[in-house]
């Protein structure tokens, strides 16, 4: 699962951003080397490049989630990041299997039968069950045998058409601090989650037409659909102020 994860990126993230500031009369490039103020321009097609990212992540223990959110509020994503995973509520998703596949943990990584009938791949909730695994051979790496008699359940227990109740709305704030626009936890969930608590008449929120309860789903490519508002406030309160804010957000379709 890792080296389809890290495959998989390395296609579909292997351009680089064209460097505009390249002086043409003396071929100087006059790129800031600030990383707190240009974004990361390169992609994962060079094998240095891809080299970098994978030390990266190796440093926030192989949690891609953890290395995403870090690499958000420091400029450094990968070029192609943002419009590959921050665009809508399938960019999430992919984001959540690929964090999946790359668990240190193999006893915690998804099957590809459990790939195959997930959300991100199977959205129609149209795919076959995955098979039964086989019976535990007597391996002499316990750990083996152990992950063979886990039980593991794929969809928390049934398939979501999301899609059919739901819709997502991308908005871009002006930046941090939101005006006239406040967040509060989601009372209904027991996962902890972040909805709209209130949007000031004529602010920018309002503007973007945000409602009351439109819940959280991510910020930037940063997927808080299930994080507590403290979390979210602390990504919040890292965000460089002149930085525009884009967010995901989910609203019950009428």
């Amino acid at each position: 699962s890792p080296r389809v994860a890290v495959t998989w990126l390395r296609t579909v993230l292997s351009d680089d951003a064209p460097h505009n500031n390249i002086n043409e009369e003396d071929d100087t490039d006059t790129t800031s080397n600030n990383d707190d103020d240009v974004p990361n321009l390169v992609g994962l097609a060079d094998e240095d490049d891809l080299f970098k990212w994978r030390l990266a992540v190796r440093d926030f223990g192989h949690n891609l989630i953890a290395w995403e959110e870090y690499a958000t509020l420091h400029n450094s994503l990968p070029h192609g990041w943002d419009s590959l995973f921050a665009s809508s509520r399938n960019g999430i998703q992919g984001l959540r299997l690929l964090g999946n596949m790359l668990d240190y943990a193999p006893s915690r990584r998804i099957s590809a039968a459990e790939a195959l009938v997930g959300q991100y791949l199977n959205a129609g909730c149209d795919a076959d069950p995955p098979p039964e695994l086989p019976p535990a051979m007597p391996f002499s790496i316990m750990s083996h045998v152990q992950r063979w008699k886990k039980d593991r359940e794929v969809h928390d227990g049934e398939c979501r058409l999301e899609d059919l109740f739901t819709r997502v709305i991308a908005v871009e704030l002006l930046g941090w601090p939101l005006v006239g626009l406040t967040l509060e936890s989601t009372a209904s969930s027991e996962k902890g989650g972040v909805q709209v608590k209130s949007v000031v008449e004529g602010s920018d929120a309002a503007k973007l037409e945000l409602q009351v309860e439109d819940s959280l789903l991510a910020i930037g490519s940063i997927d808080v659909e299930n994080e507590p508002l403290e979390h979210v406030m602390e990504i919040l309160e890292q965000w460089a102020i002149d930085k525009p804010v884009p967010m995901l957000l989910v609203r019950d379709s009428d």
